[in-house]
């Protein structure tokens, strides 16, 4: 086992006020979550909007202090202050998020962008070599390498969001949602894509979604998430084909179908 991703009972709380003159509430986030990711495996995160999905990501990522509980990456124990964060740490695991539009600088050309990373992690290599191999493995061809965010597509945008997380060669990616801002015949041909990616290089994804049939795509194990906590997981084919919670079973029933994915 190479357990690339471990969280353990973590625990996020908010304060939030109702109101200009009201008092704080706190609302409970994620509540001793625990789960890993082995190095090519993909485990999937769903549940209704709000259930601490996004959170957990964020925590995950080092985006957000966990209150309570502990993060690994790579078997490493990650500080409680996510700024903390060792670089090699923050190098082994990279993020994908949802919106391709807006995680681009839209000022920078595509080269630029994907080469980001390396400037920090690895400053000494041969960044356009490095840029024009990740832009093959994405299936960009090479001159796209001299382009701007707008003159590309969605699901161009999301292979270029995808090649930037690539080029540091990480051990696990965090992919929040990374087709829902897509078209249904470009999300199949992005989650093929990811199958690939991981069948070649033995990536660990963590996978939030909402969408049942994306989980059911490309996840080995799936965990069901509702109000911070986790409701029920197992391997994929378990859950989904035959789940006992009731708020997995609605989940299931609610979740549309994407053409073109390949099982």
């Amino acid at each position: 086992m190479n357990t690339v991703l471990a969280l353990e009972g973590l625990s996020v709380t908010y304060r939030r006020r109702a109101g200009l003159f009201g008092g704080a509430t706190e609302v409970k986030a994620l509540s001793d979550v625990s789960l890993h990711v082995e190095a090519g495996e993909c485990v999937g995160i769903i549940g209704e909007s709000g259930c601490g999905k996004s959170t957990l990501a964020g925590v995950a990522a080092g985006l957000i202090d966990a209150g309570a509980g502990r993060v690994r990456v790579a078997g490493e124990l990650m500080p409680r202050q996510s700024r903390s964060r060792p670089l090699a740490a923050r190098r082994a695991l990279q993020l994908v998020f949802q919106d391709p539009y807006g995680s681009l600088d839209p000022r920078q050309r595509i080269g630029a962008i994907i080469a980001e990373g390396l400037t920090i992690h690895a400053p000494a290599s041969n960044h356009h070599d490095l840029v024009m191999a990740v832009l093959g493995a994405v299936g960009l061809s090479s001159d796209f390498i001299d382009r701007l965010p707008h003159q590309l597509s969605g699901g161009q945008r999301q292979r270029v969001a995808m090649a930037r997380a690539l080029v540091v060669e990480p051990k696990v990616i965090i992919l929040d949602e990374p087709t829902s801002a897509l078209d249904l015949s470009v999300q199949a041909q992005i989650l093929n894509l990811l199958l690939d990616l991981q069948a070649a290089r033995g990536l660990g994804y963590l996978l939030i979604s909402h969408d049942i049939d994306v989980i059911r795509h490309l996840c080995h194990r799936v965990i069901v998430m509702a109000a911070g906590r986790i409701v029920e997981a197992g391997p994929t084919a378990d859950v989904l084909g035959n789940p006992h919670m009731p708020y997995t079973q609605r989940l299931i029933a609610a979740a549309p179908s994407i053409p073109g994915l390949v099982a």
